[in-house]
């Protein structure tokens, strides 16, 4: 909750011993606490955080996550694209900074890569009862599903599509390589494709070699 956040904020700049902040999760949070920070010349390096305007806010402001622009584009590209070889997709995207920066991104790709978007509806973060919005997709009768939201979302939305007894392919961006997707959703979130940032430990001999090779 960016307010909720921002309020954290404010104390620990008043906090003589806090030189610097790990967070927030989303890039609404980050956003809203970034003049805060900012003001106070306090760093924030957010794990998460992939907004592209977050780190231009201003000098303090840190990420170690993609570019979600740049993630939307390799998403449609390579996952829905290459790898599924969907022809037509219906989209639902989380309505906050992230969420509309990941839509238009992947509106804006599946244009060039002639992929058909025949259903692109919003939702309000932290949505329990998806019926409606599912609704309005399906009538569209889209031959993919694409869940831009993280992870209790995803997995509220799945389950929500199986209770519909809707057979459609789901493929998801967000924080949904998280087994809590799979303990909420259970067999609803089989067949679920997503993307997830990858961190080789080179002291594992077959990633050590993965590595090696892609360096090459």
């Amino acid at each position: 909750d960016a307010i909720e956040s921002s309020d954290i904020a404010r104390q620990l700049v008043e906090k003589e011993d806090v030189v610097g902040v790990i967070g927030d999760f989303s890039s609404s949070a980050c956003m809203a606490n970034a003049p805060i920070f900012g003001d106070a010349g306090l760093v924030q390096l957010s794990p998460t955080a992939s907004h592209s305007d977050f780190t231009g806010m201003n000098d303090y402001m840190f990420s170690i996550m993609g570019r979600s622009d740049d993630e939307s584009r390799f998403f449609i590209t390579n996952l829905v694209g290459r790898y599924k070889g969907a022809d037509n997709i219906g989209i639902i995207y989380a309505n906050t900074d992230w969420g509309n920066q990941v839509n238009d991104s992947m509106m804006d790709q599946a244009k060039i890569d002639g992929i058909t978007v025949v259903a692109d509806e919003p939702y309000t973060e932290g949505e329990i009862d998806f019926t409606n919005v599912l609704n309005k997709v399906k009538n569209q009768d889209p031959e993919m599903l694409v869940l831009v939201m993280q992870t209790v979302d995803c997995a509220n939305a799945l389950n929500a599509i199986a209770q519909m007894g809707w057979e459609v392919d789901v493929v998801s961006q967000g924080a949904n390589s998280s087994e809590q997707v799979i303990e909420i959703a259970g067999e609803n979130a089989e067949g679920l494709c997503s993307t997830t940032s990858f961190f080789i430990d080179e002291s594992v001999p077959e990633e050590k070699a993965w590595l090696d090779t892609f360096v090459a």
